[in-house]
């Protein structure tokens, strides 16, 4: 089961590579309810939605040539749920300021 869950965030994480299909990637890898930890400031944001509001679309509009780089990933289980981590780094020409509008 944990290779069917690898290769399901590797197809994922591929897929971020196209840009312009960003919401119906994003939208079906997670699950509506799905809890999105990421950086400071940021930190939990809930559901897709959220994530690409909050997050994904403000950081696409404010740097050009935006790229997704993993590192590190790690899967598994704890107290029965599944749960998947990443250090990934986003790269990009800082074109206009205002990722930070999706601050709350």
């Amino acid at each position: 089961m944990i290779n069917d869950e690898r290769s399901l965030y590797f197809s994922y994480a591929e897929r971020l590579k196209q840009p312009n299909e960003l919401v119906p990637i994003i939208t079906s890898f997670f699950h509506e309810d799905a809890t999105i930890n990421i950086v400071h400031p940021f930190n939990q944001i809930n559901g897709p939605k959220g994530y690409l509001e909050h997050f994904f679309l403000p950081l696409q509009d404010s740097l050009q040539g935006l790229y997704r780089r993993d590192d590190i990933i790690m899967l598994g289980e704890f107290e029965g749920i599944k749960w998947i981590s990443s250090t990934v780094y986003y790269v990009g020409h800082l074109q206009k300021l205002g990722w930070h509008k999706g601050l709350r």
